[in-house]
């Protein structure tokens, strides 16, 4: 004879809560998102439109909107144009674990330079082994635009940004990508004070060249050290240190 579910020490049912609705709106649409039924750039339906398809309340689809938005996978956009919008911006979480011990005090500024240049050595590693003609091209194409933006400190920031960021593509691999894409936001708010106050150096342009060589020529070995020297020098200049980093 089959016992009744709700018999003591049978399986245990739990009442369906308003946060366990809010994670099957969330599940949902993430699952939508990762099938590309919704795509990135696409606008969500309205909220009062999703609390009568999901048969919720506005309050739990606005509280399902914001953990996806905390998830980097939706934008809330204010104004005329506003709403729920789809992203792709998965390095977000990272992010904010990141921030918030720095701010606390468990994470200091060598331990953030240090993890960034074992990550960025690995990824000219991997470029070296995993790079195509097109993807030596575009490096190439990206690093002539810190020379068009010379003496503009933010612009040169943000292209410098844009190399690795690319490079960290051609690595192949996500993980690494989203990893990059992190710590450059991390960046962001520790040289915020310092980007006036600092110029890039000279041969930002000849350092990354002669890493785009070295990825061309398949020479991971190269790519690393020459990674580290540049790493190590981005370093130095977002510190403010004076003593220059030297080649050998």
């Amino acid at each position: 004879m089959v016992s009744p579910i709700d018999q003591p020490g049978m399986i245990p049912l739990t009442p369906i809560s308003r946060e366990s609705l809010k994670g099957q709106i969330v599940a949902q649409i993430k699952a939508l998102m990762f099938s590309d039924k919704i795509q990135v750039g696409q606008k969500l339906p309205p909220e009062r439109e999703l609390a009568l398809r999901f048969k919720v309340s506005r309050v739990v689809v606005r509280e399902a909107l914001k953990s996806l938005e905390q998830s980097g996978l939706v934008e809330i956009r204010t104004g005329s144009g506003g709403g729920a919008f789809a992203v792709s911006d998965l390095h977000i979480p990272f992010f904010y674990a990141v921030y918030d011990l720095m701010n606390a005090g468990k994470l200091q500024g060598p331990h953030f330079w240090e993890f960034g240049e074992i990550i960025e050595r690995a990824g000219a590693r991997l470029a070296a082994a995993n790079a195509t003609e097109e993807d030596v091209k575009r490096l190439r194409m990206l690093n002539r635009k810190l020379k068009e933006n010379e003496g503009d400190a933010e612009a040169l920031l943000r292209n410098n940004w844009e190399f690795h960021l690319a490079l960290a593509q051609v690595s192949g691999n996500p993980l690494l990508r989203l990893t990059v894409l992190s710590l450059f936001k991390m960046h962001e708010i520790l040289s915020s004070d310092r980007i006036h106050r600092v110029r890039l150096a000279d041969d930002i342009f000849g350092r990354h060249e002669a890493i785009i060589d070295a990825i061309e020529a398949r020479d991971s070995g190269l790519s690393d050290k020459l990674m580290t020297i540049d790493a190590r020098e981005h370093e130095r200049l977002m510190s403010g240190d004076s003593t220059r980093i030297e080649q050998g």
